[in-house]
């Protein structure tokens, strides 16, 4: 179970927002999960790790993505490996508005297989690679260069999403691509208006089907429930919110769109595993360390 003493504090960097390591010889490691955003690239066939208990085996040229609070492992390495690893603050995301519309699909993607998506496998490690080369031998300006490979990464990664919608548009889709369509559109605004109340039967208006019929086709879309999204989604809000000291957890519940603040510890608790203020605790002790420290 994800708690307190197996929060992985790190450090970045020269004080950047973020780590990159070519790495020959690493090994397994144990249950762990931090707050930044975690790309993997395997470079030979082997490499097992384990993402929320799900065991993912990796073959050469595979990505893997760990996102923010994920509880992870891994399980077994060949010896030598030859892995490329991105460690980067989810704040460079989670702060764009556009992301925070399209986040949860993007925490649906969890692995590109070479295999079967080569071109844009082929696309993302490019830009792996280039971020490599920028912080290996770059002297001016490597943060604001990599920086701006990090968002061609997401760009790359959500591109598929982009697709739905101008297929759509031009109206050359299938009826399962126009109903993706129509659950788009519905998470995209439930996102967007997660603060607000927004009913079941108001969301299954959005999206234009009847309430029992969308209840089921969002849990096939997503993969939760419409009250787990919405849960999620008020939840993200509130870990930007509790970032900064001068907002009462009772505020950032507030603010987030919860009823009150008992239910906002309860849903953090549930899928956090940790409480609000413990979450801000561990924030704030990482964000004073990386100002004092330096791995390097």
């Amino acid at each position: 179970m994800k708690d307190l003493s197996i929060y992985e504090n790190n450090h970045f960097y020269k004080g950047y927002f973020f780590n990159i390591f070519y790495l020959k010889e690493l090994v397994t490691f144990p249950l762990h999960w931090h707050h930044y955003v975690e790309v993997i690239y395997s470079m030979q066939n082997g490499p097992v790790y384990e993402v929320n208990g799900q065991k993912i085996h990796m073959k050469k040229g595979d990505i893997l993505f760990i996102w923010p609070g994920e509880l992870h492992s891994v399980i077994f390495l060949p010896q030598p490996n030859h892995v490329l690893m991105l460690q980067f603050e989810s704040q460079l995301l989670t702060d764009r508005l556009d992301f925070q519309k399209m986040a949860y699909l993007f925490y649906k993607t969890r692995i590109i297989r070479a295999a079967s998506d080569q071109q844009k496998a082929l696309g993302l490690q490019k830009i792996l690679l280039n971020i490599y080369h920028i912080s290996e031998q770059e002297r001016y300006f490597p943060e604001m260069k990599v920086c701006i490979q990090i968002y061609e990464l997401m760009l790359q990664l959500g591109s598929a999403y982009e697709n739905i919608e101008k297929r759509s548009e031009k109206r050359f889709a299938s009826h399962k691509t126009q109903v993706e369509q129509q659950m788009l559109h519905a998470c995209n605004y439930i996102a967007a208006h997660c603060t607000e109340k927004i009913s079941l039967e108001q969301a299954a208006f959005i999206a234009g089907f009847s309430k029992f019929h969308f209840s089921k086709l969002f849990k096939e879309y997503t993969g939760q429930s419409f009250p787990e999204f919405q849960a999620r989604e008020r939840l993200r809000i509130a870990e930007v919110l509790l970032m900064d000291p001068s907002i009462s957890v009772t505020e950032a519940s507030m603010e987030a769109g919860f009823d009150s603040i008992s239910t906002f510890n309860r849903i953090f608790k549930q899928f956090k595993k940790v409480t609000p203020t413990q979450f801000r605790t561990m924030y704030l002790l990482t964000d004073t360390e990386k100002q004092g420290k330096n791995n390097y």
